[in-house]
């Protein structure tokens, strides 16, 4: 009687079981109305260039604007730089909303934005902080369709295969695909798991002249890699706002180089390291006793995680450092090995310098000249004679343009313009204006060193 109980009791619950999962229509139905699309204008000193990308709306605030997940802009677009920035529902009949950018998480890459004023979003998918995902369970991703469909809402549905970690955790998936990129992936209780992100190549076999070999593709339409939640439930819980911008951090070591198996048994070590690269004087880690060439093994007290390649090992160690500071830390704890000794360091955890690709520039069309700014990493990356000259590094002089044919070349540093030293864009833009203004029709003559020499370039401009 007890066993006939036990197997009533056992079929009650799968019969349960059953009733509450949804089937992936259901899932569609109920959540297609959550996906957006991201549409922007930014200003490349050159023009306005528009991009466009899938949303997913996961939160609305206090005030009721819709706060949406999206990959149609990256941490390399500066906010300040965005001109428009509008969001609609998919579909033929969407109305366009306005919305404003609120940052990059710079771990995760994933930016995020929300409508200007309030706005009731058909749905809100929420996200917890554990996927529970198992090998062989069923999963659907809600993807966006391209702009010549009125960006339609579609269903991908597959199964959980395998699981990889590059170094982040990515799950693989067989029996179908999943939807484009910036797609949510659901359990079929209809709860968040993941989200459609980075994609792994496939190995193709092809002939060539010289016979077999084999070639990594990413197909365009095959999607069959998620990121699971735990990956980025922080990210969500702690988005970045225009008034809590999230930077990447730094321990004042200009890069940490992976150490190879070789160099492992070169510097008797029989775990994952990676190599300190350049100290920068005066920052975190030389202030910490760092010295390049030491061997990090191990942070905050444990040692580093072993994965296929040195590479990854590498790339591990950054996002800890990453997530470490994400959590409020200021500093961390490495365990270094210089030589026969091994020893703890405490390191200071900084905001990264200004990059390069955030200088402020100068772009003038008549004279088909690009430059930017100065920005604290050239001092430290330049080992040459302009390290510690002030002025401006063209990025584009092209030879058929007037800067290009006057002897402009890329890579030069602009110290003058008509005897003027120039260290800013402002500066660059006010002395052209002004050679222009004082003196039409006569040439521009630019100051540029170039290695140990400076060479004056007389700048005839184009005439319309």
């Amino acid at each position: 009687m007890k066993r006939t109980g036990i197997i009533v009791a056992a079929i009650a619950a799968t019969l349960t079981g059953s009733i509450q999962a949804k089937t992936p229509e259901d899932i569609y139905k109920e959540f297609s109305g959550a996906m957006g699309i991201v549409e922007l204008s930014v200003d490349t000193g050159d023009g306005l260039q528009s991009a466009a990308g899938p949303a997913i709306c996961v939160h609305s605030d206090k005030q009721g604007r819709a706060v949406f997940l999206t990959t149609a802009f990256s941490i390399q677009t500066q906010i300040r730089t965005i001109r428009k920035l509008t969001v609609k529902p998919g579909g033929l009949d969407a109305k366009t909303v306005p919305a404003e950018a609120m940052g990059v998480d710079p771990v995760t890459g994933l930016a995020f934005v929300r409508t200007a004023a309030a706005a009731k979003w058909t749905k809100v998918v929420f996200v917890g902080k554990r996927s529970g995902l198992k090998i062989g369970q069923q999963i659907v991703s809600i993807g966006l369709q391209d702009s010549s469909t009125g960006f339609e809402p579609y269903l991908g549905v597959a199964y959980v295969s395998g699981r990889v970690r590059v170094p982040e955790t990515l799950y693989r998936v067989t029996g179908g695909n999943l939807t484009g990129t910036c797609s949510p992936v659901f359990n079929l209780d209809g709860k968040v798991v993941g989200i459609v992100a980075r994609q792994l190549p496939t190995s193709v076999q092809m002939m060539t002249p010289r016979g077999q070999t084999y070639v990594s593709l990413i197909g365009r339409d095959e999607k069959n890699y998620f990121l699971p939640i735990d990956e980025f439930a922080n990210t969500i819980s702690s988005m970045p706002s225009p008034t809590n911008p999230k930077r990447r951090i730094w321990t004042g070591v200009v890069a940490y180089v992976p150490v190879t198996d070789d160099d492992a048994k070169t510097y008797g070590v029989n775990v994952p390291a990676v190599m300190v690269g350049k100290v920068v004087k005066g920052g975190p880690a030389d202030k910490a006793g760092l010295k390049e060439r030491d061997l990090i093994i191990g942070l905050g007290g444990r040692t580093l995680e072993k994965f296929p390649t040195p590479s990854l090992v590498g790339k591990r160690f950054l996002n800890n450092l990453q997530s470490i500071a994400s959590s409020g830390s200021k500093q961390v704890s490495l365990s270094v090995k210089r030589g026969d000794k091994q020893f703890s360091a405490t390191v200071g955890l900084a905001a990264v310098p200004k990059q390069p690709f955030e200088a402020e520039r100068y772009v003038s069309k008549e004279l088909a000249l690009a430059v930017r700014e100065k920005v604290p990493p050239d001092s430290y990356t330049d080992s040459g004679p302009t390290a510690g000259v002030k002025g401006l590094i063209v990025l584009a002089a092209p030879d058929k343009g007037s800067a290009g044919a006057a002897g402009v070349r890329r890579g030069d540093l602009l110290i003058q313009v008509n005897g003027e030293s120039v260290t800013t864009a402002a500066g660059m833009r006010s002395a052209i204006d002004k050679a222009v203004k004082n003196s039409p029709g006569k040439a521009i003559v630019l100051l540029v060193q170039r290695g140990d020499k400076t060479y004056p370039i007389s700048i005839i401009r184009s005439r319309k």
